[in-house]
């Protein structure tokens, strides 16, 4: 979870996942009843992205597409509201995130059975973009975590080289 400048309004800043890394292939869902057509893209170089939490409500990637990894602020370490959701925020990989995101989903769906069909019928411009990660599609060995690891420190370096430039001004 990082804190980010807008990328379409340098006044605000947004606090999002990076649910994807440069060269990662990204899959929309079709985003109307009509097309069946999902929508393929690939982040490129020096780009990460952004998904906030809520599908349903969140103006993230999905809208404004990837985000140069240099708008990336900081890392959030710490939730503070609401009091009761307080407490430290866990950095996990996506692939661990989906996982509980299907269980939760899951239980969810035998819990509230009376509203599957309405969800099941959401609009899918909210569902949550499917991620083929580099690893997966170009075979390098099963080591994804190593390599986010690895991309986020590169965007926290870009973070700092973009600081210092807007101090040095």
């Amino acid at each position: 979870v990082v804190i980010a400048k807008s990328p379409t309004n340098a006044n605000q800043t947004v606090c999002k996942r990076i649910r994807g890394l440069e060269h990662d292939t990204i899959v929309l869902p079709a985003q109307s009843h009509h097309s069946s057509q999902d929508i393929v893209i690939k982040v490129p170089p020096g780009h990460v992205w952004l998904e906030g939490d809520n599908c349903k409500n969140s103006t993230d990637s999905r809208y404004y597409g990837p985000v140069p990894a240099a708008l990336v602020k900081g890392r959030v370490v710490l939730k503070i509201w609401p009091l009761w959701e307080g407490g430290f925020v866990r950095s996990i990989s996506p692939k661990l995130e989906e996982e509980e995101i299907a269980a939760r989903e899951a239980k969810n769906e035998k819990t509230h059975a009376a509203w599957s069909s309405i969800r099941r019928n959401q609009n899918p411009a909210h569902a949550r973009a499917k991620i083929v990660y580099r690893d997966e599609a170009g075979g390098g060995g099963g080591k994804s975590w190593e390599k986010a690891v690895a991309a986020e420190k590169a965007v926290a370096e870009a973070a700092a080289a973009v600081a210092a430039e807007e101090a040095a001004k």
